[in-house]
């Protein structure tokens, strides 16, 4: 693991899911520190461990925050460059198929895939379906 030592400012849309910690930019320009991403439920929605609404500093509506340079790693954060493992990496590849039809427009397509076991092709249920994509 290393230590980051440069400065990577990130926008909302290029965060991912991963072992480092990130601060967030208030609206006076102070780094207030949010913790890892524990979910990106959507493009314009997402849960860190501590809810930068929270923290009584004031930021960007989160709609806007796919718009400009607001996140970094926090500064000190071992970096993790571990390497997926097998199911890690098929769930990201199936996650980012549905994420293009979604960038794209076409709900209903992803909605049809969502609903299909994209190894076996079998259909599934609701529950099996949040279980795949959350």
């Amino acid at each position: 693991m290393d230590t980051n030592t440069y400065i990577s400012k990130f926008s909302g849309k290029d965060l991912i899911l991963r072992e480092e910690s990130y601060d967030m930019l208030d609206l006076n320009s102070n780094w207030v520190t949010v913790g890892k991403l524990t979910q990106k439920v959507s493009t314009y929605q997402f849960d860190f461990e501590i809810c930068p609404f929270t923290t009584g500093h004031k930021f960007i509506p989160m709609d806007e925050w796919n718009n400009g340079p607001i996140f970094r790693v926090t500064l000190g954060t071992p970096t993790s460059n571990r390497q997926l493992n097998s199911t890690e990496q098929f769930e990201r590849e199936i996650n980012n198929d549905i994420i293009s039809e979604m960038n794209l427009g076409n709900m209903k397509e992803c909605a049809k895939k969502m609903f299909v076991h994209p190894k076996t092709g079998k259909p599934l249920t609701y529950s099996e379906m949040r279980m795949l994509y959350g």
